[in-house]
């Protein structure tokens, strides 16, 4: 690919005005003309090399005063003789051997890009200015992510709460119910009836759980008797537990329980 047209600038260090030589130029009577004169000639010799000569044909042809004054259109010719003379005793410029004139360290005070350069230099500013743009964006969604994440956690330690505390409340329902009736237990284990007991105290647990409400210990001391013992017609044992949990009102105590 062909390079193209090729941009250059003078390249000054912050210190520049603060230098020996410059502040040295700045204390003349037209201090300020002559830094802006070693600019201008700076900006002027790029194509050259920083030397102060012109190309005509095979003719190699050093600037003199005259022509620089010419060129340099602001400053009569006096300031530019002065100028040139400060530049070479402190060192700004110097006169070859070939007689041209020359800026000292030319290459260091100009930069150059072709436009070229400059556009694959903006390019990569671009592409660069888009990853930021999407590290930018991925730690938002990150951030977000994590509010869901944290969200998400706390509701399923909330979920984790409620059913720990469901476990709890059905087995202290489970333990209530077996505290209530153990005072009755040995009772019926000495008549060999733990099946029976173990039978009807789980139906109740069942009732409790499912109610949510223990009747008196005794109540439940006269269902366990009415139901191992009763004489009665009542085909859902659970069913009619239930009942009693709900409102002991809707349940009839039986008459004939045939407990000795």
């Amino acid at each position: 690919m062909a390079a193209g047209k090729k941009f250059y600038w003078i390249k000054l260090r912050t210190s520049f005005l603060d230098s020996e030589k410059i502040d040295f130029l700045l204390s003349q009577k037209n201090g300020a003309n002559y830094v802006v004169i070693y600019q201008m000639l700076c900006l002027k010799t790029i194509n050259s090399d920083g030397e102060l000569a012109t190309q005509i044909g095979e003719m190699l042809i050093p600037f003199d005063a005259e022509k620089i004054q010419r060129d340099f259109k602001h400053f009569d010719l006096d300031t530019i003789r002065v100028a040139l003379e400060l530049f070479k005793k402190l060192g700004l410029i110097y006169e070859q051997t070939n007689g041209i004139i020359k800026i000292t360290d030319f290459q260091e005070l100009i930069g150059s890009e072709t436009d070229y350069a400059a556009q694959k230099r903006k390019q990569r500013l671009q592409a660069n200015e888009n990853t930021k743009l999407l590290e930018q964006k991925n730690d938002e969604d990150n951030e977000v992510d994590n509010v869901v994440d944290n969200t998400m956690d706390k509701s399923v330690d909330i979920v984790h709460i409620e059913n720990r505390d469901k476990s709890i409340e059905i087995r202290d329902i489970e333990n209530k119910i077996i505290d209530l009736l153990s005072s009755s237990s040995s009772t019926f284990s000495n008549m060999k009836l733990d099946n029976e007991f173990k039978q009807v105290e789980k139906m109740m647990i069942k009732a409790a759980k499912q109610t949510k409400k223990i009747p008196s210990k005794g109540r439940l001391e006269d269902l366990m008797k009415e139901m191992i013992f009763g004489d009665h017609k009542v085909r859902n044992k659970q069913s009619y537990l239930i009942k009693c949990f709900e409102n002991e009102d809707d349940c009839e105590s039986f008459t004939n329980t045939g407990y000795p």
